[in-house]
This record gives structure tokens, sequence and C-alpha cells, in this order.
């Protein structure tokens, strides 16, 4: 995969870090195996806990797994998404 044209000439992080976002690049199989396992123990944690996991977060977590984004992208996504549904029932409430 060739960086788009803006980003040449620079090295990769600078060019992620100024697009705002980490593309992860080819992880090992074995990368990815150590991934999905720790998602799948995440998952059933909550599950045990009588948590949910919503179908959005499940998407992120996957996407961690196949390297398109960092754990540290996928957490804050999750923030987000708490912190809209906190404000949506702030608002529902008053």
């Amino acid at each position: 995969m060739r960086a788009p044209a803006k980003y040449r000439g620079r090295t990769m992080k600078a060019a992620q870090q100024r697009k705002g976002s980490t593309v992860a690049h080819h992880i090992s199989p074995a990368e990815k195996q150590r991934r999905q396992d720790s998602v799948a123990a995440a998952i059933h944690s909550a599950w045990l806990e009588g948590a949910e996991v919503s179908q959005e977060t499940q998407d992120d977590m996957q996407e961690y797994v196949e390297g398109g984004i960092t754990v540290e992208e996928g957490l804050a996504r999750l923030r987000e998404r708490i912190d809209r549904h906190v404000r949506e029932r702030r608002n529902t409430v008053a």
C-alpha cells in the first residue's frame, strides 16, 4: 500500500500523526491471535459481570484484532460513545 501523495517523503509515523490516526500495518499471525484471544477474554469478562458489549464496540475490537486501529484509538472511540450516551441520558432526564 502506497502512502497518499501528501504524505510521501515523510516518515510513516509523522504522516500518520499528521493525518490524525495511526494505520497499523501488517501484523503477524501470532500477534493477530494474541489480540483475538485478548478481545475474547475481555468480552467474556464483561459477560460474566453481567454487561453487554455493543455491536459498535465489538466492531472496533475486531478492527483492532486486524491491525486497523490501536488500543488507544479503540478506547477513544469507546469513551466518545460513553460520553454521548451520558449526554443523551442527561437531556432525557432533565
